[in-house]
């Protein structure tokens, strides 16, 4: 059986909490708001008029020390076909720590360990956090943002009744991605979707379906709790 299609699911979910995560936090440090118009871009340089979208979702997450977004993971070819195959997820971001949960999938990171597990195959591993490590690190995307990606204000769109902003960020080296496509909305410039393009016409679709802000959390919410757990073999990879 050819496992790599689990392989490279189990990736994008990874790779998804990184971009949404560090998305969201970019546009409270990179983004700069401005009027400047839009510019043809070269490799390497950022469009200004995305840079100006961006600034405006920075209020929004400045407001908030922590936030949950709920959401729908599409699978598919385009962005026609890519809604056939689904399934509901959600993230809760503070600072440097994040819970991801997708499917049967969970995810947890405390800024010191990263857990993950499966519920099918009752195994949990953990990970130390490795900040170098930008698949695993929601925050490699802030730090390092114009070194790995440009951004392109593609335009606006009524998709669904409503006014969209489309920004690409652009990987400039090889990555497991050729594009990320984010939509904002321009009503109170939060994500709608994002749309991650893969070789192979392969397109994973995030829409974010609610948003909460400020949720709840304590110590344990970025942890595996393996007492929760007394049946789940745990893999410590430390």
């Amino acid at each position: 059986m050819d496992q790599r299609g689990p392989q490279i699911e189990q990736k994008m979910k990874l790779i998804f909490c990184t971009v949404f995560a560090g998305f969201l936090l970019l546009c409270g440090v990179r983004a700069q708001e401005g009027g400047q118009n839009s510019v043809k871009t070269e490799k390497g340089a950022d469009d200004p008029v995305a840079h100006q979208y961006l600034g405006k979702t920075r209020r929004w997450m400045n407001a908030a020390k922590a936030l949950e977004a709920r959401f729908m993971v599409c699978i598919g070819k385009d962005e026609q076909t890519a809604f056939l195959d689904c399934q509901p997820g959600s993230i809760l971001i503070s600072g440097e720590k994040y819970r991801l949960l997708m499917g049967e999938d969970e995810y947890y990171c405390d800024a010191r360990n990263i857990w993950t597990y499966t519920q099918s195959t009752q195994e949990a591993s953990v990970f130390p956090y490795d900040k170098s490590q930008a698949d695993l690190n929601p925050f490699l995307l802030i730090r390092n943002y114009e070194k790995y990606y440009r951004t392109k204000y593609i335009r606006q769109e009524n998709i669904e009744g409503s006014m969209r902003n489309i920004i690409d960020l652009i990987p400039l080296e090889a990555s497991e991605f050729l594009k990320i496509r984010i939509f904002l909305n321009e009503s109170d410039n939060r994500i709608f979707r994002i749309s991650m393009y893969l070789p192979q016409n392969q397109l994973y679709v995030y829409s974010v379906t609610k948003y909460i802000d400020n949720p709840q959390i304590d110590e344990d919410t970025f942890v595996f709790d393996q007492s929760k757990h007394p049946d789940v073999m745990l893999i410590d990879m430390r």
